[in-house]
């Protein structure tokens, strides 16, 4: 017994917390910080996990995919790091998946929305809801709950899958969209709206390209509704806006009105002074599932990604802030997010329609209460210094040997969910390399694979093999596959699918 103790208060093991903790998220990656940071210190003041304790690291991925592929290589390979709480920007988790997937690293995402991130692999899990529900929520709250039938969209590259799925809500409604506008980096709409007279904006933009716009709109004297999505509920953006976000709705995550919030609201003000936001939550919530799975299993990778693939299933669902935390089959999270509007500065939970603009003034806020704590122990400036493990930041990102090909980012087809999915045509049997065979080697090799608007294969990409002697064999497969054309509203799109190939002898 006391070889064993021994040898777990030897046990060093850290979490990583990675995103783009500069640029313009940076603020949202600090608040994640701190939700994960939270978690970690209730834990090792009750006395760690059978006898070892956890750290965080924190690693900038700058928003870059390709950076995002070079951290998380380099994260597989440090021994003891038994998880990760990220990445922040879809495109970044989509990215690293593969090596995570390839290392047995689980990665939970507090903040990658795609619906893409379902097709991740089973080492990547997320306790944020996807653009679907998000679009359908806001969708229904906008045309049922407020009435509105006039609606123009804004939009940027990051949330081309939040734009779709909430246009395909209003219309299902019966509403209609006057204009989906793309943002290029310049405001040079508004014209367009005024022209266009909408009931309503929705703006599927990341957060500093909705204060940006919000402001611009506000100054322009059009004081019609504004809605949007997740990055609203940042504290930066309203920071920002300043007066120009009031009256602004968004969906959130996090709702003070419950008691389990209210009990994580109370903690994480006296550790930092501030009200969390609703990505501080989320973190917290991933970083105690992973605590949890190393209680209830062994300190290892595996371990951590066994218990949380048994949650809801043969597992029990595990209490979270505002909700409990299970996971499907795609490592997605079932849970409940609230609609609210920014009113004195504060944000308000909404169970009805929102007010107007103009009785904001004498509206009183009362959802993010003042609440009585002890003392702020530890006082931390607006912008911690991250603790950075010096091995993380001695590290230099090499390609590794055995990553697929990159395929450049501007190069692929934006994200644009199908009505009606490619059908296989046609794929020729694979013709078993000699070498393979000698060596008895049988698997399947799992491609990307990209298809024109007439089903034709104009690009491929190895992502998941068992040896690379299958992987030529496979290309050549998957080149001279045919696909039906893959249809949004009636017209075929360009779009890129999986597509698996079985070698067995």
């Amino acid at each position: 017994m006391l070889v064993v103790w021994l040898d777990a208060q030897a046990v060093s093991l850290k979490i990583a917390v990675v995103g783009p903790f500069s640029g313009t998220s940076a603020a949202d990656m600090y608040s994640i910080l701190r939700g994960a940071q939270l978690a970690v210190e209730e834990l090792n003041a009750s006395g760690g996990i059978k006898g070892a304790k956890l750290t965080i690291i924190a690693v900038d991925d700058m928003a870059n995919p390709k950076r995002a592929i070079k951290v998380a290589d380099s994260l597989a390979k440090l021994k003891d790091v038994i998880a990760v709480v990220g990445h922040y920007n879809s495109s970044c988790t989509k990215a690293a998946a593969f090596i995570y997937n390839r290392s047995g690293l689980v990665a939970i995402s507090p903040a990658s929305t795609s619906p893409t991130i379902r097709e991740a692999g089973e080492y990547i899990f997320r306790v944020c809801p996807s653009d679907i529900v998000i679009g359908d929520k806001l969708a229904k709250f906008v045309t049922n709950t407020m009435g509105v039938k006039r609606i123009i969209v804004i939009y940027d590259d990051e949330n081309k899958g939040l734009k779709y799925f909430f246009t395909l809500g209003v219309k299902n409604n019966g509403a209609q969209i006057l204009a989906e506008i793309p943002y290029k980096g310049k405001i040079d709409f508004i014209d367009t709206i005024k022209g266009l007279q909408p009931e309503l904006i929705f703006l599927a933009c990341t957060m500093s390209t909705a204060a940006e716009i919000c402001i611009a709109l506000r100054e322009s004297d059009i004081d019609i509704p504004i809605v949007g999505g997740d990055d609203m509920m940042s504290s930066e953006f309203r920071k920002r806006t300043g007066k120009a976000c009031e009256g602004v709705i968004y969906v959130t995550y996090i709702n003070p009105e419950l008691t389990n919030t209210k009990g994580f609201i109370r903690k994480y003000v006296n550790r930092y002074g501030e009200n969390p936001s609703g990505w501080a939550a989320l973190a917290y919530e991933a970083t105690s599932a992973i605590i949890m799975a190393l209680k209830n299993g062994n300190l290892t990778r595996k371990s951590v990604k066994e218990y949380l693939s048994k949650l809801g299933y043969s597992g029990s669902p595990i209490p979270g802030v505002s909700d409990t935390i299970m996971f499907d089959q795609y490592g997605d999270i079932s849970r409940d997010i609230w609609i609210a509007q920014i009113i004195n500065g504060e944000p308000t939970i909404l169970h009805g329609k929102p007010v107007t603009l103009a009785s904001i003034e004498v509206e009183k806020s009362t959802t993010m209460p003042v609440i009585e704590t002890t003392a702020i122990n530890i006082p931390l400036p607006v912008r911690p210094e991250i603790p950075l493990d010096e091995q993380v930041k001695a590290i230099e990102f090499a390609e590794h040997d055995k990553l697929p090909p990159e395929v450049p980012v501007d190069t692929m087809p934006e994200f644009i969910p199908y009505d009606k999915p490619p059908k296989l045509i046609y794929m020729p049997e694979p013709t078993y390399p000699e070498a393979a065979r000698a060596a008895h080697i049988e698997g399947e090799v799992v491609l990307l694979v990209k298809i024109d608007t007439t089903g034709k294969v104009t690009g491929v990409k190895v992502v998941k093999s068992l040896h690379p002697l299958l992987d030529e064999e496979a290309i050549k497969v998957a080149r001279r596959a045919r696909f039906e054309p893959a249809m949004q509203r009636d017209k075929p799109v360009p779009v890129i699918i999986n597509l698996r190939v079985n070698f067995k002898l």
